[in-house]
């Protein structure tokens, strides 16, 4: 026995299913193809839900060290104790106030990030997916863009980081893509 998915009115009166198909579309490709649209939009949300959770979770350790009065963690991956207490303390204190400002607001997009996942885009709401896509995307670009400040100390963490999040989008995609009937 198939997934009974419940179906809704388009804006024009016609009626739409929660995957994107219409009732003709269902004729055609059958209730089967509405559950796997379903269930790869799922395994979408469930990576974009890794991926934010991960980045949450780095998030509020640093942020959880700077609050502390403990050094961004930057400085430990450049420096040695010997060497950062040479540092000017003016660039110590710039370095730590970024990291105060940054990761609080990393913790802050990751939880709005699961909002819009689990109550947007699963539920098949397109502006969900180009929201996830357009604002993640290129994020995750300057993820390597400051890791070559660092000398990519962090590219197996960036890449591993690129490899969850573009399959997670893309899975998401091709879930909410609608079955279009050749003939149409």
């Amino acid at each position: 026995m198939g997934l009974v998915l419940p179906a809704t009115r388009k804006p024009d009166g016609g009626v739409i299913t929660r995957c994107g198909a219409t009732p003709k579309e269902h004729a055609t490709y059958g209730v089967a193809g509405s559950e796997l649209n379903m269930r790869i939009l799922k395994l979408g949300a469930i990576l974009l839900s890794v991926w934010s959770v991960l980045n949450l979770l780095v998030a509020a350790v640093v942020t959880g060290m700077t609050m502390a009065g403990r050094d961004a963690p930057a400085l430990g991956m450049l420096f040695s104790k010997a060497e950062m207490a040479r540092l000017d303390g003016r660039a110590v204190a710039v370095v730590n106030a970024q990291a105060a400002i940054t990761n609080p607001c990393i913790v802050a997009l990751c939880v709005l990030v699961l909002v819009v996942v689990w109550k947007g885009l699963v539920n098949g709401k397109r502006w969900a997916f180009w929201a996830i896509a357009l604002v993640l995307l290129p994020l995750q670009i300057f993820g390597f863009v400051s890791d070559a400040f660092l000398g990519h100390r962090n590219l197996v963490a960036n890449v591993a980081s690129s490899v969850i999040l573009v399959s997670g989008v893309t899975l998401a995609g091709f879930g909410l893509r609608r079955h279009v009937n050749p003939g149409d």
